[in-house]
């Protein structure tokens, strides 16, 4: 895992690009910031879902994916395929740390498909 201080560099090296991003570059600085800090918590994927309030849609907004990595479309709705993880992270705000199927709980048989 990264250590604290690369994590704090990271963190500082892509808040500063995201200040410095234009209208137009924004989206590319969004994406390619994921893909610097994806890999470097070692995950094989990450991304930022969009939310519309007071309805349960999720979209992928931003996502980087490791090369081999099967990608989603943008067009399906997140919280049919994660429902319970839609309940934990957004209706109840919690931070969720997911490192391999075996992680989740039973009533989250749905998400784990």
């Amino acid at each position: 895992m990264i250590n604290l201080t690369e994590l704090q560099k990271l963190t500082a090296e892509i808040s500063a690009r995201l200040i410095r991003s234009s209208y137009e570059s924004l989206d590319d600085d969004i994406t390619q910031s994921l893909a610097e800090v994806v890999p470097a918590l070692k995950a094989d994927r990450g991304g930022l879902v969009s939310v519309n309030n007071g309805s349960p849609i999720a979209h992928v907004a931003y996502v980087w994916y490791a090369e081999g990595i099967k990608q989603l479309s943008s067009d399906i709705n997140l919280v049919e395929l994660f429902p319970w993880a839609y309940r934990k992270m957004v209706l109840q705000q919690q931070i969720m740390s997911i490192s391999s199927l075996a992680d989740f709980p039973p009533e989250a048989d749905v998400d784990r498909r």
